[in-house]
């Protein structure tokens, strides 16, 4: 957070519990966790995934909604082995028409120090979080689906080190949808993330290069060290 009367402020680890836009000329603010109030100076972006902008922003968000559909789960598996079957740096992909498996990578060919001498690691996302499914049926089902794809032989050797089940990986972007939602929502109060642009590391990105963009145009006059308060959520 850019101030005037000092160098500028990062707070880390603290909770934004509200948001307030502002109004009539005046700046929003933004609550956090055990009571304090931050106001803004000039403006507020709130940079976080689509539920939680819809937490923070309520009927602000409205007028430019994003999707509200439920959004995309995936599992992530991490596998040990003793070498990866191929040594190109490709991410696998299913071109099927089912399966449990969404792709499928080595990361320890492209930074061998994500493993130790002599090991792989195996990264995998399956399609859902398959609930209905205990860690050990997962990771038995994804080895015998990947079985197919690089032989029994080797996913036989994998053994699972962790799985991660994430609800919400990506916004719904299910047809109709709209892949430029409006990053400024009021005077002052700016909104970014995978779920303005592409559901996508560059559509994350993107938005949050608009919404600065947005920021800085509507700052150009004031002077050097009188920039607006950004306060990310």
């Amino acid at each position: 957070m850019n101030r005037n009367d000092g160098p500028p402020i990062i707070w880390v680890r603290a909770r934004v519990e509200s948001v307030a836009g502002g109004s009539a000329g005046q700046p929003g603010s933004v609550g956090l966790a055990g009571g304090r109030s931050v106001s803004a100076r000039r403006a507020i972006v709130v940079a976080t995934d689509a539920p939680a902008a819809r937490g923070l922003l309520g009927d602000a968000l409205e007028a430019s909604p994003s999707k509200t559909e439920p959004g995309v789960g995936t599992c992530n598996l991490y596998f040990r082995a003793p070498a990866a079957p191929r040594e190109e740096n490709i991410l696998y992909l299913n071109g099927e028409s089912g399966g449990l498996v969404n792709n499928a990578c080595f990361p320890s060919t492209v930074a061998p120090s994500y493993a130790p001498p002599g090991q792989a690691l195996v990264s995998v996302s399956t399609i859902g979080t398959q609930p209905d499914m205990s860690d050990e049926q997962l990771a038995e089902a994804v080895k015998g689906e990947l079985a197919a794809w690089f032989g029994a032989d080797q996913t036989a050797t994998w053994q699972l080190l962790r799985i991660y089940r994430i609800p919400f990986a990506q916004p719904n972007q299910a047809p109709p949808t709209n892949f430029v939602r409006p990053v400024k929502l009021s005077e002052g109060l700016y909104v970014c993330g995978d779920h303005r642009d592409s559901a996508t590391l560059d559509g994350a990105i993107k938005s949050g290069r608009r919404a600065a963009e947005a920021v800085l145009s509507g700052s150009a006059a004031l002077p050097v060290g009188q920039q607006p308060v950004a306060v990310q959520a």
